[in-house]
């Protein structure tokens, strides 16, 4: 599970190893929907309600990179970059669990990754009465 602060900047890396030798990186989006799947929340949400979609690719961007798309020996690096208004309190109201998913599309053959499925608890930073 990761934690967002409601309000705040914040960088979401990602590694991971095995993208077959003759696949790169294009393109990674992370995925952020919200919804409540059942009182277990084993679940991912049904139908998924998208709350923010964010696409990078190796160029830089506002977005995030993908830093290394690979490195010769199957192993890959990106970052998303996420603002203050992206998660803000709109998004989500307090306190709330969310679900996200990052999805990597490779070339030359276009293949589609799924390597990162979780939960995010969406948290404020202050605490009344703290």
């Amino acid at each position: 599970m990761r934690t967002l602060r409601y309000g705040a900047d914040a960088v979401w890396a990602f590694k991971g190893f095995d993208l077959p030798l003759s696949e790169a990186i294009d393109s990674a989006i992370l995925t952020v929907s919200g919804g409540w799947a059942d009182d277990s929340e084993e679940q991912p949400p049904s139908p998924p309600n998208e709350l923010l979609v964010l696409a990078i690719t190796p160029t830089d961007s506002p977005d995030g990179q993908v830093t290394e798309p690979q490195d010769g020996d199957g192993n890959w690096r990106l970052h998303f970059n996420l603002t203050v208004g992206e998660t803000s309190d709109a998004v989500a109201p307090p306190p709330r669990y969310l679900w996200y998913e990052v999805t990597l599309l490779t070339t030359p053959s276009a293949f589609v990754f799924r390597p990162y499925v979780g939960q995010v608890r969406m948290l404020p930073d202050l605490y009344p009465g703290a």
